[in-house]
C-alpha cells in the first residue's frame, strides 16, 4: 500500500494493492483531509467497473459507504469488502454477456454449498487496466483466461479443532478456452503439514466436461477422506505410544525409563533400558500421515542397531514381548561370553 500526501491538493491518496483471484487490483482511495468525517472517493484500475457503478448500485450494494462512520475502525475494511463483492458481480455479468457458462456455474456452486458472497472472486483476463503507467502494479490473467477463487473453504470442512488462522483454504481455477484448465490449492504451511506434507495433497484436474459444482464435490470428498485418515492415524498412534509407555514402565526386574517423546504428535518415543549396568535405547517410531506399521529399533552404546520384527505390529503386548526377547537374548549372550 502506498500513501501520497499532495500538499497542493486537499486530499490524501492511498494507493491500495489488493490480492484478487491470485492477481492484483490497484485501487486509489481519496480522503478529504479538510473533512475527515466525509466518506472517501475511489478510483479504479478498471474503467468498465467505474462505468458499472451507479448511485443506486452503490446505495444497495455498498451500505457501509452510504453510512460512513469515521469513528468505526472497521468502516473502511467493510467498504472495501463490499466493493470487492460488487467487482465480482460486475465480472460475472460481463462473462454472462459474453455467453460464458462460468457465471451460472459459480451461482449454482454458491447455492449448493451455501457459500457467502465474499467467498467468491472472479477476474477475466479481458478486463483492461487503464493507465498502466500509474497502476503499474495491477495484474490480470492471460488473455482468454478466467481466474476464479473460492475463499475460506475451511468453513465447509470439519476442522473446528484447528485454530482458524492455521486452517485457511482457498481453491483457485484458471479456466482457459483453448488450453487445459488449472486448479491451485492455497493453504497455509501449517495446515498443509497437518494434512500430510510428506505426500502433497492430491487434487484432481478440472476438465471442460464437468461443472464447478461436480468438481468441488469431488475435491471436498478428497479433503474429507484425507483428514479422516489423518485423524484415524493420529488416534492409533496416540493409543499405541501411551499403552507402550504404560506397559514398559511397569516392567519388573528391568529398569526401563522414558528418555524422550514427541508428544502430542506421537510419532516417536525413546526409552533407556539398563541391562547389567549396560544402557540400551529402544526407539519406537510410528508413521506420521499413513496407517503404515510402527518400527522398534534397539540401539546399543557402541552404535549397533537392530530393527525388531513384530508379528502383530500394532499389538502393544507383542511389541513389548519383542523388546523383552531381544533383552533376554542379549543377557544370555553376555552370560555365555563370560
Amino acid at each position: 500500500m502506498q500513501i501520497f500526501d499532495h500538499h497542493f491538493r486537499s486530499h490524501l491518496d492511498v494507493l491500495l494493492n489488493t490480492n484478487f483471484t491470485g492477481f492484483v487490483l490497484v485501487w486509489e482511495i481519496l480522503f478529504d483531509s479538510t473533512c475527515p468525517e466525509q466518506a472517501p472517493d475511489f478510483l479504479f484500475d478498471d474503467d468498465s467497473f467505474t462505468s458499472f457503478l451507479t448511485v443506486d448500485i452503490l446505495t444497495e450494494r455498498v451500505p457501509s459507504l452510504t453510512n460512513w462512520n469515521v469513528n468505526n475502525q472497521e468502516c473502511l475494511s467493510k467498504v472495501l469488502q463490499e466493493l470487492l463483492n460488487l467487482y465480482t458481480l460486475h465480472q460475472l455479468q460481463r462473462l454472462e454477456k459474453d455467453g460464458s457458462p462460468v457465471g451460472d456455474q459459480c451461482s449454482k456452486l454458491m447455492q449448493e454449498f451455501e457459500l457467502e458472497e465474499k467467498q467468491l472472486q472472479v477476474l477475466s483476463g479481458d478486463s483492461p487496466v487503464i493507465n498502466q503507467n500509474y497502476y503499474g502494479g495491477s495484474t490480470r490473467p492471460p488473455h482468454g483466461t478466467i481466474s476464479i477463487m473460492f475463499l475460506n473453504l475451511e468453513d465447509q470442512l470439519p476442522f473446528e479443532d484447528i485454530p482458524k488462522c492455521y486452517r485457511q483454504m482457498a481453491l483457485q481455477f484458471s479456466i482457459r478456452e483453448y488450453t487445459s484448465n488449472l486448479v491451485f490449492l492455497h493453504i497455509s504451511s501449517t495446515f498443509r503439514h497437518m494434512l500430510g506434507q510428506q505426500a502433497e495433497l492430491e487434487i484432481p484436474t478440472f476438465t471442460k466436461l464437468e461443472s464447478l459444482s461436480s468438481y468441488f464435490r469431488q475435491f471436498r470428498k478428497i479433503v474429507l477422506e484425507t483428514f479422516q485418515q489423518i485423524t484415524e492415524s493420529y488416534e492409533k498412534r496416540q493409543e499405541f505410544h501411551l499403552k507402550m509407555l504404560q506397559n514398559l514402565s511397569s516392567t519388573n526386574n528391568v529398569s526401563i525409563k522414558l528418555l524422550e517423546s514427541d508428544m502430542p504428535h506421537f510419532t516417536s518415543s525413546t526409552y533407556i533400558i539398563e541391562v547389567n549396568d549396560y544402557p540400551i535405547l529402544a526407539i519406537i517410531q510410528t508413521p506420521s500421515y499413513s496407517l503404515g506399521d510402527p518400527k522398534i529399533i534397539m540401539r546399543t552404546i557402541n552404535g549397533h542397531s537392530k530393527e525388531l520384527s513384530i508379528s502383530a505390529t500394532w499389538d502393544v503386548q507383542k511389541s513389548k514381548e519383542s523388546i523383552m526377547n531381544y533383552l533376554m537374548d542379549l543377557i544370555d549372550g553376555d552370560s555365555d561370553s563370560s
